[in-house]
């Protein structure tokens, strides 16, 4: 099976190693839709995606890197400029389109990053499980969301959840919230977990580049994470 590789690489002076696909061939243009980008701690192994497409976003999210340092836990929102057709092609190509961060009190380390369509844009916040329900003060989530619960470095998740995991949010109010499968099957948190964190999985993985080595941005330091031609690829064979 061919694997996309982005013709335009968002990052000059690396190689990067990408793993990406055509969201956008066919005819379906992406102008002005909503995108963000998230920084990766570790690479991902395309082997390794899940074969249900519903839970493919949280293969990303949970290897996400987490807020700190001048890094929010998101990169955007991405505004694109309108599209542009290649009837030749049968493609929208898009502009280019960036957003910074600059880390403050500390470094950021990552080893890539993911491009996500029609997210909320909500980032990672910590939360705690007691008697079936999550608490994260203002969490910005309403019933249906999709979200997965991680955990930082010395946590463990709830029994009951595996990494990685997308679940639904239900039974919301402004600071707590339930989940259950995406199928509305119940889930039974048999244990609270430990440094919690939620994690927003919505949307749709647009595109991913993984980067030879870490690569750490010092305190004081700008890190621009740009995209265009994110609709055009070619097929590697």
């Amino acid at each position: 099976m061919p694997k996309y590789v982005n013709q335009a690489l968002p990052y000059v002076g690396l190689e990067l190693v990408n793993r990406g696909f055509d969201p956008f061939s066919n005819g379906a243009s992406p102008d002005n839709a909503l995108w963000r980008a998230i920084l990766l701690r570790e690479p991902v192994d395309p082997a390794s995606l899940p074969v249900d497409y519903a839970q493919m976003s949280g293969h990303f999210v949970s290897k996400q890197v987490w807020p700190g340092a001048g890094y929010s836990g998101l990169i955007g929102p991405y505004t694109l400029p309108a599209a542009t057709f290649d009837p030749s092609n049968n493609r929208f190509g898009t502009p280019l389109a960036d957003q910074s961060f600059t880390a403050s009190g500390g470094s950021v380390t990552f080893q890539g990053y993911v491009f996500i369509r029609g997210n909320k844009a909500i980032p990672p916040q910590g939360c705690t499980l007691s008697d079936q329900t999550f608490t994260a003060n203002a969490h910005g989530y309403i019933d249906d969301d999709r979200i997965t619960i991680s955990f930082t470095d010395g946590g463990a998740l709830p029994g009951g959840l595996t990494e990685s995991l997308v679940v639904e949010v239900h039974s919301a109010t402004a600071n707590t919230f339930q989940v259950r499968q995406i199928n509305n099957a119940p889930i039974n948190l048999s244990t609270t977990g430990a440094s919690l964190m939620v994690c927003d999985a919505s949307g749709t993985i647009g595109s991913w580049e993984v980067l030879p080595t870490p690569e750490t941005v010092s305190n004081g330091d700008e890190r621009r994470v740009s995209f265009f031609n994110l609709a055009e690829a070619e097929a590697i064979v």
